[in-house]
């Protein structure tokens, strides 16, 4: 159900029904569905409960995405296979390979294009016929050494957010910078640079290119455009002006960021932080921390749905959602496994 469907049922009910008609309404149609990875399949939840299960992959889930018109899930696996399923059948419509493992997904807001990251490589697929459209590359990757496993490269895209008209894709970078890619002619139009040069020499730093690379350092643009939001190396989350490319707000934590997620409005974020099991609420206007969300679990991911009412988290074995107004858990929801979920 859209938005606007869920907006016009609730308007509508809340002046014409009783409180007891409407907190059935409430439940039953305006809560949200929750699409999360778990192993090698998806799990589709509702009200609590677990009403679908999809399968199709060969190994373990990494990302899922619904698409912005609630009719497809785009799902990626550590071989690198991006799957698009029917969100309705759960049928497999469309499978796209790259050599690598699938660190993110992320729907164009206007069209059926598709996001995805391969090294210091952005692809953008047609998710109706499976075509790649476009190819987008950073700069030349320089290899950190040459004698490293790792093979770490300086500016290898760990994250992609589209723009809200869909014309510009943001991506966050190994290097700590921010770029602007212009999606239709296929180069990059501006940098957002680093707040501190990057050493490439110690161990400790070392372990630190080990965590980013094993973990999605996110990047999300705002609903309004007016900001991009991104997070690498340290628990920070800057805030970026999309016309100046200034770091307008620094948004501190006591440990790495793992995951966060705008307020449809624009005007809050929710964030959280690895190895830490609180929800962080941030005012984007003023940079303060407005309110904390327990959770009985260290976190791994936080989203909010789209009509502003829930907001999501998970764990590594369950998913729990709260009122976004009232702050009151809602769900819980037992679910092993998780590294990725979607909200409707």
């Amino acid at each position: 159900m859209s938005h606007l469907s869920k907006k016009l049922i609730l308007n509508f009910t809340s002046d014409f029904w009783p409180t007891d008609v409407l907190d059935i309404i409430k439940k039953y149609i305006l809560t949200p569905k929750i699409i999360v990875s778990t192993g090698m399949s998806i799990n589709i939840w509702y009200s609590g409960v677990l009403t679908q299960k999809i399968t199709g992959h060969t190994n373990n889930v990494t990302v899922v995405s619904l698409s912005p018109n609630g009719k497809y899930i785009a799902s990626g696996d550590v071989d690198g296979n991006i799957k698009i399923w029917d969100y309705i059948t759960g049928n497999c419509e469309i499978t796209m390979k790259i050599p690598t493992k699938i660190k993110c997904l992320a729907w164009c807001p206007k069209s059926a294009y598709l996001a995805s990251c391969n090294g210091n490589q952005v692809i953008v697929w047609n998710a109706l016929d499976g075509t790649m459209c476009q190819s987008i590359f950073s700069n030349v990757p320089r290899i950190v050494d040459e004698n490293d496993d790792y093979r770490l490269y300086c500016n290898e895209v760990l994250s992609v957010s589209w723009s809200p008209d869909g014309e510009q894709i943001a991506t966050s970078n190994l290097d700590e910078t921010v770029h602007i890619l212009n999606f239709k002619g296929g180069f990059c139009e501006k940098i957002f640079l680093k707040l501190s040069p990057i050493d490439f020499s110690g161990e400790p730093l070392r372990n630190k290119f080990v965590w980013i690379l094993k973990n999605n350092c996110p990047i999300s643009w705002s609903p309004n455009y007016s900001k991009i939001a991104s997070s690498i190396n340290e628990g920070v989350v800057h805030l970026w002006d999309t016309i100046s490319g200034k770091c307008s707000k620094r948004l501190g934590h006591i440990n790495l960021v793992c995951s966060f997620a705008w307020s449809p409005n624009g005007t809050h974020l929710a964030s959280v932080c690895y190895d830490m099991s609180r929800i962080f609420i941030w005012n984007t206007e003023s940079g303060i921390c407005e309110k904390t969300i327990e959770y009985d679990e260290s976190l791994r991911k936080v989203g909010w749905s789209s009509d502003g009412r829930h907001i999501v988290a998970c764990s590594y074995t369950s998913i729990q959602m709260w009122d976004a107004l009232t702050f009151e858990l809602e769900y819980k929801m037992l679910n092993k496994y998780c590294d990725s979920f979607s909200v409707e």
